[in-house]
């Protein structure tokens, strides 16, 4: 009977942290879409540049949204962490494409402010 109850325990925590992460997941590829769109509006993508920058940016909105606990409980450590993400999909980008292909699909990846 411990053995049953322990097993349907520990099957529960396992489904209920497997919801999570994929709840994390989903909302990354919606960001990394939207991202793409915005991009593409501005400059044409190849397809390998496509499947890299999603690669990469989906990466980097999966770590963001998982340092989002830090944000409460330790402010400085959250800023420094989310600036080492940034630095790091920037660094990234940047080998991949060129610093010069790279700034460019970041810019073009930045929302335009209405005046």
């Amino acid at each position: 009977m411990k053995k049953i109850l322990l097993t349907v325990v520990l099957g529960l925590l396992i489904s209920v942290s497997t919801m999570a992460q994929s709840k994390n997941e989903k909302r990354a590829i919606k960001i990394t879409n939207n991202k793409i769109e915005l991009i593409e509006k501005s400059i044409e993508l190849s397809e390998s540049e496509k499947e890299t920058f999603i690669e990469f940016n989906k990466a980097y909105i999966s770590k963001h949204l998982d340092l989002r606990a830090l944000k409460k409980s330790d402010p400085a450590k959250y800023k420094t962490e989310v600036k080492a993400n940034k630095n790091n999909l920037i660094k990234k980008l940047n080998d991949a494409f060129g610093k010069e292909r790279a700034t460019e699909i970041m810019n073009a990846g930045k929302k335009k402010k209405n005046k």
